[in-house]
């Protein structure tokens, strides 16, 4: 009997760190008072790069290390553009891409991300910032960080998993909801 009640315990704290360990903390700040509404076509700039802080080292084969080291830019990592373009189209904002230099004049918004991940097995998101501009005058609108918990068993987060969230929120922020 008691080797049952230690499986049981030791299941039970597994699935809370798991549960606990899957969010992270989200900040939004809302700068301007643009109304929702009034958003309904975006231009989401891919400056084409992700930050990446250390690198995995192999000293063997199948014997993975981390080395720390400074932050770097390598190539977009996550399809964090795809995302952000799908989850606001899901809010019925019609969204396009490109890079900086060839924003449109007819948007209401342009959205601007930095994506930054780290090396722990696999690579993740380690820092997710997501800003909504007003395309006609420049202002900030709104701007949300993500921050991953930090966490006995790492649940690798993604752009995939956390962007329609973090647009929810930040549209939400913006209807005043």
């Amino acid at each position: 009997m008691p080797r049952k009640c230690s499986i049981q315990t030791a299941l039970l704290v597994l699935s809370t760190l798991y549960a606990f360990g899957c969010g992270g903390s989200v900040k939004t700040e809302i700068h301007a008072q643009k109304r929702a509404k009034s958003i309904q076509t975006a231009y989401i700039v891919d400056n084409g790069y992700s930050t990446i802080v250390g690198y995995p080292y192999e000293p063997l084969p199948d014997i993975g290390m981390i080395i720390e080291g400074k932050k770097s830019q390598t190539a977009s990592l996550g399809d964090t553009a795809n995302h952000i373009k799908r989850a606001l189209q899901s809010h019925s904002v019609e969204s396009t891409i490109g890079d900086n230099q060839s924003i449109p004049q007819n948007v209401d918004i342009v959205v601007r991300f930095e994506d930054e991940w780290q090396w722990d097995a696999k690579k993740y998101l380690r820092r997710l910032v997501i800003r909504f501009y007003d395309a006609k005058n420049g202002e900030k609108l709104v701007e949300t960080t993500y921050h991953p918990k930090r966490m006995i068993i790492q649940t690798f987060p993604t752009p995939e998993k956390k962007v329609p969230g973090i647009i929810g929120s930040m549209i939400g922020q913006l209807s005043g909801s």
